[in-house]
């Protein structure tokens, strides 16, 4: 089994005696040690939406488009990761769905408003 200290070369930076860990060296450590940490305290769903995250992690490393609904998807995984281990972060991620949701609905009316007029403007205007 590896051991902490043999994970210690996935934190891309040293600050103030601190590992800061990415997202993708999260992600590996979790699933590399599943068995032997992380599955005492998460289930198999969790895991997953790790796999899940792992994928959209890469998706955006590698510069690939999301749609909204993917942008959503991918944030709702967070916020169920999160709260699965009681992160205070889960939060500002729901707030980040409510956000996305909010700006999908306004291009969505915004998308009809202009169909609307580009009826009227196809029907013409009635003859006096």
């Amino acid at each position: 089994m590896p051991s902490f200290p043999d994970w210690q070369g996935r934190a891309y930076e040293l600050k103030k005696g601190e590992l800061v860990w990415d997202a993708q060296a999260l992600i590996s450590v979790m699933l590399d040690l599943w068995r032997d940490c992380f599955a005492k305290i998460l289930g198999a769903s969790e895991r997953t939406i790790l796999n899940e995250l792992r994928d959209v992690r890469n998706k955006h490393a590698h510069q690939k488009s999301f749609s909204t609904d993917d942008a959503y998807r991918a944030l709702d995984s967070m916020a169920r990761l999160l709260m699965a281990v009681s992160a205070m972060e889960a939060t500002a991620v729901e707030q980040m769905k409510s956000e996305l949701l909010r700006l999908k609905f306004e291009e969505q009316i915004r998308g009809e408003k202009r169909k609307e007029t580009a009826t009227a403007i196809e029907g013409g205007l009635p003859e006096d």
